[in-house]
């Protein structure tokens, strides 16, 4: 058994004693133990046969466990148990299986007011993975449907929930304006319903919008505000998070050894959780870090490992960003076809999934290339593209950048 399945079955089984009888845990146990020996006394005969290794869920028997607790647990318990399985699938990146467990609370058979903020929280967290895999209209629909669902009885939390949850879907488009908004109504609400730990978690996402902006020093004020209450409370699914946002500012401010530094703590943290969205983002912004730093060789063993990630969790946008990474890599290894490739299949990437401020990056790069292969216009043209939609997302460091590229091609 791997570390990540060991790290999942000791989860779920420490969830199964929260909600269920010591009795009921013991006989599940031995049941699951008695069906995992008579399939290993009977593969053992089958010797000719190459047996292909469990997924994580079949490992786990969570299909199983997940029927026999429904007939064990009253309606209320079970769906709570549902959702606290489908976070656990989250963190591991099992979102197949974890949109499933969402998709089985949004349609249950029970219906009643008792039940509505189950259904409505679980909206919320499949829009969180429809975001994630730039599946827009959905995400879109179930927001809807989660804010409908808080808003009757009016719940704060909860539809401090859905705002936050909104800025995220904005920001993940590139359309920061909206995002700020959703973002700073999700902070008042939590304010008013005194949840401190979500407070933090919204100025990390307002911290992020900053940064994006190119405002650095205002999204270190913001990520500085949050991380003692992350710390004080000791919520590791915040810090990897966290540490990987400082990671991204110091990246931006050219500041490479202290963004791998930060960049280091996440993994530290997301590495413990088998965390493995927040995995493959940090390998990603050590690659990055180190393309800037002129490393290829270490960029490349850590853009691969976390490309294999990001195709695991179908988490496109992500992928593009990796092949834009490789692109990075390629021009500066002087192979500049291949990076022009890389650069494309970004561009392509991003234009179906509607990323503009990806897109601003990816065209940036590209003009870069073309600049480095004496092809002015092309250099131009890439460049004036990427301005457009730096401009559009309000990334205002980054405008200055092109602007000072392109300055210098007019002379």
């Amino acid at each position: 058994m791997n570390t990540t399945t060991k790290t999942f079955v000791d989860s779920l089984g420490s969830l199964l004693q929260r909600f269920c009888s010591d009795t009921f845990c013991r006989e599940l146990t031995a049941t699951l133990e008695l069906m995992r020996t008579t399939e290993e006394k009977a593969l053992e005969r089958a010797k000719d046969v190459q047996a292909e290794e469990l997924s994580l869920i079949d490992n786990s028997q969570l299909e199983h466990i997940t029927v026999q607790c429904k007939k064990h647990l009253r309606v209320r318990e079970y769906y709570e148990l549902l959702l606290e399985i489908a976070a656990l699938c989250i963190r591991t990146g099992e979102f197949i299986k974890a949109k499933e467990l969402y998709t089985a609370i949004c349609t249950m058979e029970e219906k009643g007011p008792r039940l509505i903020d189950l259904t409505a929280k679980a909206y919320a967290k499949r829009a969180e993975i429809n975001i994630r895999q730039s599946d827009w209209k959905a995400a879109l629909s179930d927001l809807r449907a989660s804010k409908k669902g808080y808003s009757k009885p009016r719940n704060i939390s909860g539809l401090a929930h859905v705002e936050s949850y909104t800025g995220i879907f904005y920001a993940s488009q590139g359309d920061f304006k909206n995002s700020y908004t959703h973002f700073k109504r999700a902070l008042s609400l939590f304010e008013k319903a005194g949840d401190d730990a979500m407070v933090s978690t919204v100025l990390m996402n307002l911290g992020i919008v900053a940064n994006i902006k190119g405002q650095f020093n205002e999204a270190m004020t913001y990520y500085q505000r949050a991380l003692p209450q992350f710390e004080k409370t000791g919520d590791m699914s915040r810090l990897p998070e966290i540490h990987h946002n400082l990671g991204m500012t110091f990246l931006s401010k050219r500041d490479f050894k202290q963004a791998i530094n930060q960049f280091d703590e996440s993994l530290t943290y997301s590495t413990k959780l088998a965390y493995e969205p927040m995995i493959g983002i940090s390998l990603l912004g050590k690659a990055s870090a180190y393309a800037r730093y002129g490393d290829q060789a270490l960029s490349i063993a850590y853009t691969n490992n976390a490309l294999r990630i990001f195709r695991k969790l179908n988490d496109h946008l992500s992928i593009a960003d990796a092949y834009k990474v490789k692109g990075i890599i390629q021009r500066d290894m002087k192979n500049l076809d291949i990076a022009e490739l890389y650069f494309n299949t970004s561009i392509r990437l991003n234009k179906e999934y509607n990323n503009p401020l990806n897109l601003g990056e990816s065209f940036y790069e590209l003009g870069l290339l073309y600049k480095a292969k004496n092809e002015k216009d092309k250099s131009l043209d890439a460049l004036k593209k990427a301005l457009g939609y730096f401009k559009a997302v309000g990334a205002e460091h980054d405008v200055t950048a092109v602007r000072t590229e392109l300055s210098r091609l007019a002379t």
